[in-house]
């Protein structure tokens, strides 16, 4: 995971100076020796790393079969790249070519890790699970001079990387879709132009054709009845709004499952009781989920009720 992060940064910055001979590349923490007179180096250590979204709900799958998940960490932080160069004696010139060869060092790194395959992460992605993949890494600042002994001199580049991790060996299964099954329906489903009056305390039938009977087969399954799951909206409080009498009721409050039929499908709503005045309420339909609870919003029917006898 990050661990194997740092060891790739370093295994990168190494092939990017290799032919600089004088330096060598490690990972963190800093050494506390110094390197030898006449020799520099280079330290990659990951540090301040903040999540980014928590777990996300997309997932790393594998070629495998039967296929397999992992749950990844999006993270955002620093890779801060240390460089130290050792003069070969205290002398102005050994000080001065010193200090040239480090600034080469900084300008040949910072040069080749602006190349767009790292910028972007591709190039750290090396075919195995190492538990990481790169999404971003940029140059965020720069500098000549940190906290070390006077004797040396050191340089850093520090690095803003966006990742994400997950634990490379901790596969769970996972599931695949073959198919998906789709639906096509007229909306609005209410295709009547004309309004639905009723008397407070009386029944109306409601009628709906727009809807298909079955839900086609995706692969390897058949296909199934379409069933609606039916709601009343109201300004009134449940207890004293109009309620839906047909179908059976479902495991939601006030929701009713009714099966789709052709030509046409029936819905029987029973007014409430309306002592004086008007008020419109309207039949919600969903479709119906396999647990029979409301899915998909399809539409709604307004009903105007008029109170009194």
């Amino acid at each position: 995971m990050l661990n194997e992060l740092e060891r790739r940064v370093v295994a990168i910055v190494a092939d990017i100076t290799v032919q600089r001979t004088h330096l060598t590349v490690v990972g963190g923490p800093i050494p506390q020796a110094l390197p030898a007179a006449a020799k520099g180096r280079i330290v990659v250590t990951i540090e301040d790393f903040t999540p980014g979204n928590a777990f996300l709900p997309e997932t790393i799958r594998d070629k495998t079969s039967p296929a397999v998940s992992k749950r990844v960490l999006t993270l955002g932080g620093a890779i801060r790249l240390t460089f130290q160069m050792q003069p070969a004696s205290g002398s102005a010139a050994d000080l001065d070519t010193a200090r040239g060869l480090m600034l080469e060092d900084m300008s040949l790194v910072g040069h080749a890790l602006a190349d767009q395959p790292i910028a972007t992460g591709t190039f750290f992605d090396t075919g195995n699970d190492s538990g990481f993949r790169v999404l971003s890494f940029a140059l965020q600042s720069g500098s000549g001079q940190v906290d070390l002994p006077p004797s040396i001199l050191s340089g850093e580049l520090l690095y803003a990387c966006q990742s994400e991790i997950w634990p490379p060996t901790a596969a769970q299964p996972a599931g695949t879709m073959d198919g998906i099954s789709t639906v096509m329906t007229t909306l609005p489903v209410d295709g009547s132009t004309a309004e639905r009056v009723v008397s407070a305390g009386h029944p109306i039938v409601l009628r709906v054709t727009s809807l298909p009977s079955e839900r086609p087969a995706a692969k390897n399954q058949p296909a199934v009845p379409l069933r609606l799951a039916v709601t009343v909206l109201s300004t009134a409080p449940p207890a004293s709004r109009g309620t839906v009498t047909s179908g059976a009721a479902g495991p939601e409050a006030g929701v009713k499952i009714i099966p789709v039929t052709k030509p046409e499908t029936s819905i029987t709503f029973q007014a409430p009781a309306l002592a004086s005045g008007e008020r419109t309420e309207y039949v919600a339909l969903h479709f119906a989920t396999p647990e029979d609870k409301t899915g998909v919003f399809l539409g709604s029917i307004a009903v105007r009720i008029r109170g009194g006898n």
